[in-house]
């Protein structure tokens, strides 16, 4: 598989961690970070149907890639505001999980981070249809079939679960830059 140097161009054969021949930038595989939340409303979580690959046609969580610079807790308001309409109240923080995402050759490592969330804005959600072609509320005994990233999402639902059983607390957000913006 052939990859570029993003420095000079060049044409490497590598997978990374490389360090370019040419010019000898080296290369990382870091993880990729990522936002999102579970938004609650009557005991029930907000799924999206993908519409889009990996995963189209399964549900996920509402969330998505961090830009450069950007808090994962913003990445979880912005994703959420571009996939459903909805403006959130983050409770607090959920937990981290890492998974592999099959969208990229050789698949990228990610590092998903979840948030509680709820919307004051009320109503249905109104869906980007770039990115969800549906939406549905599931209770937390319901089973949710078939999901996308399976690699991470059943543990973010049990530990979702178990934070409504109460056999678990949310982190705080503690924060202090992100709460000032938001509150």
């Amino acid at each position: 598989m052939f990859v570029h140097c993003s420095t000079c161009g060049a044409e490497v054969n590598q997978l990374r961690p490389f360090q370019c021949p040419h010019c000898h930038t080296w290369h990382w595989r870091n993880p990729k970070p990522c936002g999102g939340a579970l938004i609650e409303r009557d005991g029930q979580v907000l799924m999206l149907e993908r519409d889009q690959d990996p995963w189209r046609g399964c549900w996920d969580i509402p969330g998505g890639f961090c830009e450069d610079g950007e808090h994962p807790a913003d990445t979880a308001v912005r994703e959420i505001f571009e996939e459903t309409g909805y403006h959130i109240e983050l409770l607090g923080l959920l937990g981290l999980w890492s998974d592999r995402y099959h969208g990229t050759e050789p698949p990228a490592t990610t590092l998903n981070i979840y948030y509680l969330a709820q919307t004051p804005d009320g109503g249905e959600p109104v869906l980007d249809p770039a990115e969800a072609s549906g939406h549905r509320w599931f209770g937390p005994d319901e089973e949710i079939h078939p999901i996308g990233f399976p690699g991470h999402f059943p543990q973010v639902l049990d530990a979702w679960r178990a934070v409504r059983r109460g056999q678990r607390t949310l982190t705080p957000l503690p924060d202090d830059e992100f709460l000032r913006r938001h509150h």
